[in-house]
């Protein structure tokens, strides 16, 4: 079967192409092709999460809204098999088939055709034609989707329908005419393609058996199968999914070591380490590090990444030690496998460090070192047939502080800074800390509510029973800020809202000098009311806690709501949850928002609330059922 896949442009001007054998591929470089739907082709054995991403991590569109330029064509003088008027109205129902297996994207067709079509302009078109950008289909291909990506971003995607065969939009079996002339089904195919546009590749062609619309071939299959839908909701479900796992690694004994994780899914998500299948405490983030490995952190590490949509645990990483040395810290548990080829029935270890012992049956070297230093340490192993022997380095070093040596927090606000060590503390201290602050002996959180500004350099330690580590912490403390912008603008006569925000967890605010008709609410730090004078507009902002405040000066512009002769405002469409955010500018003066629905029937007024924020109009919409085109008039 030949076929088009997707393969990397790398330099040069124009496609280029590279001819295979049947049974093999073609490859395009028509910048980046992703490729497509088939004559022929059938049904098998189904396998659970089958599914083929089109690369590897895989490269996804932005959460928010894929814009679909929909050019196939208006309004039919005959209905199509399933009732359909136009090519348009099938694809835009394939889209929103789409989009109720998917959440951090949605499937968005724009309100007006932006341009002409134009390979790599960044605007996801879909069309009818008789080549792929003047590249020949070749025989058999029903339809191809392009792929354009930045990174692991995808940011084009035009999908081109063969207009040579003969199209219609039905359900069922494949159909044909008396002549012999196959029919195909523009629904189904449309699925298809637009799976490639989320970055859904053919689970039949890397060798899996798979029932699923995604195979390579078209067949009497006219929906989406579970084996399609997990492949999408993995992209865009919103559920973690690991990208990138742990990677196991071999590190010196006493080295630095490290995992990270590539994780996607709908934020905040929460991240937890374990090692040999019990959480480390302090390892809540994408990354764990460990500064000096000690031999007994030698072995499985695996992270669980989870939100509200779900969670998902990473395959195992092995952390492995180099033969020939250990490391260990004083008054901590301390645990070295001895490992030898000849198959020992007995191990042995002499001149070991104080507090440690050699297991003979089992060769592993353990206990709590109560003396630090680098021990050369004579190790054996012996079977029937005779021994092995070698010299194992032991070091056994002072606990060390592990956590950041800085911190900041703000004046009035609660802060929280958390003392690691990997000398497994029984007992955490802290002197000079600022005011307002302490130190929690057993868990070693500072915390508090400073109430001072200034940088503190704070003596910290941690004590186990053989021993102590020690470090200088620099707490940095600073007055808060404001940190909503600085600008803001309004129409004279127009409501006017704009929300002082603080970093300084303020429990009041106040703005002076505020333009006629506005004033400002103490308890929320909403700045609203009705304009009535234009100007621009210096206004002082305060924000307060109980320790101090935070300062700005505020620049509001009201203008009066007149636009030259002949601007044309843009009309911006964007997807929030289940809705439409549709905004323009609110110096727009006489434009009137107005819809229409697909196909075109006459435009009329659109009836949603128009309100005002900031700079901006927003009429906020209920997904419709049908599409329906919005623009702005006066």
């Amino acid at each position: 079967m030949i076929r088009l896949d997707p393969v990397e442009a790398e330099g040069g001007k124009g496609p280029s192409y590279a001819r295979k054998t049947p049974g093999q591929s073609l490859l395009s470089r028509l910048r980046r092709v992703a490729c497509v739907a088939l004559l022929g082709g059938g049904l098998s054995v189904h396998v659970v999460e089958a599914y083929v991403l089109l690369t590897t991590p895989p490269t996804v569109w932005p959460d928010g809204t894929i814009l679909m330029d929909l050019q196939l064509g208006g309004t039919l003088t005959t209905p199509l098999m399933d009732g359909s008027m136009s090519f348009n109205s099938v694809a835009t129902n394939a889209l929103a088939t789409w989009n109720q297996t998917i959440n951090t994207v949605k499937f968005t067709v724009y309100a007006n055709s932006p341009k002409p079509r134009e390979n790599g302009d960044g605007i996801n078109q879909v069309f009818f034609d008789s080549t792929l950008y003047g590249q020949s289909f070749g025989y058999g291909l029903l339809a191809a989707t392009t792929r354009w990506s930045m990174g692991t971003t995808r940011t084009e995607g035009d999908t081109v329908f063969n207009s040579t065969l003969r199209w219609d939009s039905y359900r069922g079996p494949r159909r044909s005419l008396a002549a012999g002339v196959t029919i195909y089904d523009f629904q189904r195919v449309a699925l298809h393609e637009f799976g490639h546009t989320l970055g859904l590749g053919h689970p039949n062609q890397a060798g899996q058996n798979v029932v699923a619309l995604m195979n390579s071939g078209i067949a009497d299959l006219d929906r989406l199968l579970i084996d399609d839908t997990n492949g999408a909701f993995f992209l865009y479900g919103g559920a973690p999914a690991i990208v990138i796992p742990p990677q196991s690694q071999t590190v010196t004994a006493g080295a630095s070591a490290g995992f990270s994780v590539s994780a996607r899914g709908i934020a905040p998500l929460i991240y937890q380490w374990f090692f040999n299948g019990q959480p480390i405490s302090t390892a809540t983030g994408d990354r764990y590090s460990i500064a000096r490995v000690q031999s007994i952190q030698a072995g499985t590490y695996t992270v669980w990444v989870s939100n509200a949509y779900g969670a998902a645990l990473s395959a195992p990483a092995t952390l492995a030690i180099g033969p020939g040395s250990a490391f260990g810290i004083i008054g901590v548990p301390f645990s070295h496998q001895i490992v030898a080829t000849n198959n020992p029935t007995w191990y042995s270890a002499a001149g070991l460090p104080d507090g440690l012992k050699c297991g003979g049956a089992s060769g592993v070297i353990s206990g709590i070192p109560t003396r630090t230093g680098t021990f050369l340490v004579p190790v054996k192993t012996e079977n029937l047939q005779g021994s092995a022997t070698t010299t194992l380095a032991i070091t056994i070093a002072d606990g060390a502080i592990t956590s950041a040596t800085e911190a900041e927090g703000i004046m009035g606000v609660p802060f929280s800074y958390q003392i690691a060590a990997d000398n497994r503390p029984h007992w955490f201290s802290a002197s000079s800390l600022p005011n307002g602050l302490r130190c929690d002996g057993v868990s070693g959180v500072i915390s508090g509510i400073p109430t001072r500004t200034g940088t503190f350099l704070v003596p910290v330690k941690t004590e186990n029973l053989q021993g102590s580590a020690t470090t200088t912490l620099a707490i940095t403390i600073t007055d808060g800020a404001i940190t909503s912008a600085t600008e803001a603008q309004g129409l004279i006569r127009l409501p006017f809202h704009y929300q002082i925000a603080a970093d300084n967890n303020p429990t009041w605010y106040s703005a002076s000098s505020l333009p006629d008709g506005l004033y400002c609410d103490g308890a929320s730090g909403v700045i609203s009311g009705i304009p009535t004078r234009t100007g621009t507009f210096p206004v002082p902002v305060e924000a307060e806690n109980l320790h101090g405040s935070a300062t700005a000066t505020l620049a509001i512009s009201i203008a009066d709501g007149m636009i030259s002769s002949g601007s044309q405002p843009t009309l911006t469409l964007s997807q929030t949850g289940d809705s439409l955010r549709l905004t323009w500018p609110v110096t727009s003066g006489d434009f009137v928002l107005e819809e229409t629905q697909v196909p075109p029937n006459g435009w009329t007024n659109c009836p949603a609330q128009v309100v005002v924020q900031g700079n901006e109009n927003v009429a906020v919409i209920a997904t419709p059922v049908t599409t329906k085109f919005y623009r702005l008039r006066k």
